[in-house]
């Protein structure tokens, strides 16, 4: 498991000029895009400098791994979204063309499996296969090892994005800074 540092965007807030929509809610993803086009910034479905999602934690989730590292505005449109902002659309949309928005960088993680790598925003899960046996792992954080012997059903890592998620409900606790690791054992 590795902490991917996002990278740092020095584009001057006032070259975003161009915006994507990623909607849960299609005709909601509609009126969003008329609104911001009022506002006087340029629709590109394929380059844009920025992308609206409309929905909760898991649309931006998904406009995450569809479209990585371009810089996202949350727009709530769901009964769930702890990372949206609270401010008006047109609000948030003042802010950037007066260059008075900030963007905050999120931690990701990358896994690398024997048929891959995985990158995420929340957290990644590792279990057994078949839930009836244990299975030994180890555990690895920047190629420094934090437990070489776990043993149990698996094992799910998160970063603050996914503390408030599955990883709460295993471990009935969250937390606000770094990653933490967490086994689960029979």
């Amino acid at each position: 498991m590795r902490k991917v540092e996002g990278k740092k965007d020095r584009r001057l807030i006032m070259e975003l000029k161009t915006f994507s929509i990623y909607a849960k809610n299609p005709e909601k993803g509609q009126q969003v895009k008329s609104q911001v086009e009022k506002q006087g910034f340029k629709y590109s479905e394929t380059f844009p400098d920025f992308i609206i999602t409309v929905g909760g934690d898991g649309t931006y989730l998904e406009a995450e791994r569809i479209k990585p590292g371009i810089p996202k505005l949350l727009v709530k449109d769901s009964l769930v979204c702890f990372k949206c902002h609270n401010e008006p659309l047109d609000e948030m949309l003042a802010m950037i063309q007066a260059e008075k928005s900030q963007f905050k960088e999120i931690i990701k993680l990358e896994a690398i499996h024997d048929k891959g790598r995985l990158l995420a925003v929340n957290d990644i899960l590792l279990r057994n296969e078949n839930p009836i046996h244990a299975i030994r792992f180890k555990v690895s954080l920047n190629q420094d090892e934090v437990d070489s012997n776990l043993i149990g059903d698996g094992v799910v890592v998160a970063t603050p994005f996914g503390a408030t998620g599955y990883y709460r409900s295993v471990t009935r606790s969250t937390f606000s800074q770094g990653i933490s690791c967490s086994a689960f054992k029979p």
